[in-house]
């Protein structure tokens, strides 16, 4: 992979990170608010690792893994 092709990627992700955090506000006005925890938990389902989600719930990564801590938690029951 070249240089051009590496910024290329990172580019895209970027403007990927900026189209998620658009869906989930549009969703949450949609459905009287989508609360932060489960926008956490869709993106976790997703894949997206918690600094990603971080980024687009405009959240500290700290607070995004204890809340992640907590709902894989709740699931375990």
């Amino acid at each position: 992979m070249t240089t051009s092709e590496f910024e290329q990627l990172v580019e895209l992700n970027k403007k990927m990170e900026v189209v998620i955090a658009l869906l989930l506000r549009s969703v949450s006005r949609d459905t009287a608010g989508l609360p932060l925890k489960e926008q956490i938990a869709i993106l976790d389902g997703l894949g997206v690792r918690p600094v990603e989600i971080a980024a687009i719930v405009g959240k500290t990564s700290g607070h995004i893994n204890k809340e992640l801590v907590a709902i894989r938690r709740a699931a375990k029951k």
